[in-house]
């Protein structure tokens, strides 16, 4: 477990090697909370959350305006992956200004959730792979969380306007296809491409292929 404060964020890493039946308790303190389950299953339970189950792939955003206590189990013997970012309360208004009453409304038990949001979880591997050290490290992470928080502040990239891109990622030998809506699919692709020219860590997911036909802007090897 790595923690990072910078810039008025706090940036936690999380690699964990658990085994089935595991237990253990955490308190978050308060704030914006965004989190990312990259790979790996956990059970949560608290009372401003009540009983879930987070597997790989999912992501919730949610504000708490105190200290939360929260109860983990693992269901299983695997690893855990995961980046978590906090914004705390004093830092709201400065990062997002009129829209911070936004921000606050969903509470733990309405957190506003993502399924395998492909963007979210390129981020997150990006973060979880970075092999910077000393200031380096921390500016990039810093700049990889103010990119994440912006894409789970907005939303994700979800509409249902234009034809969606596929992208397909091998994560520890498994094949994983997802699907990216987007308002404007150009940026998001231009960013994928370069995703695939990545020095990525061994194990972690990378993109091997993008194809968009939906995306005049995109470069045509990107086209189907």
């Amino acid at each position: 477990m790595e923690i990072v404060q910078f810039a008025g964020l706090e940036i936690v890493l999380a690699q964990l090697n658990l085994v089935q039946g595991q237990r253990w308790s955490s308190r978050s303190d308060a704030g914006l909370w965004c989190s990312v389950i990259l790979e790996g299953q956990i059970d949560v339970e608290g009372t401003s959350f009540g009983r879930r189950t987070w597997q790989g792939g999912a992501s919730l955003r949610y504000y708490t305006d105190g200290p939360t206590d929260i109860d983990h189990t693992s269901p299983t013997t695997a690893d855990l992956l995961g980046v978590f970012l906090r914004v705390p309360p004093e830092q709201i208004e400065a990062m997002f200004g009129p829209d911070m009453d936004v921000m606050q409304q969903r509470k733990p038990m309405d957190a506003r959730t993502w399924e395998r949001e492909p963007l979210i979880m390129s981020l997150g591997w990006q973060m979880l792979g970075c092999s910077l050290t000393a200031s380096a490290r921390r500016l990039y992470l810093s700049g990889k969380a103010l990119e994440l928080l912006s894409v789970m502040a907005d939303g994700g990239s979800e509409s249902k306007t234009k034809p969606a891109p596929s992208i397909v990622g091998v994560a520890r030998g498994r094949s994983n296809k997802f699907t990216m809506r987007g308002r404007d699919c150009s940026p998001i692709c231009k960013i994928l491409q370069a995703c695939q020219n990545w020095h990525w860590p061994s194990g972690s997911m990378r993109v091997v292929s993008v194809n968009c036909s939906s995306c005049i802007s995109a470069p045509p090897s990107m086209r189907s």
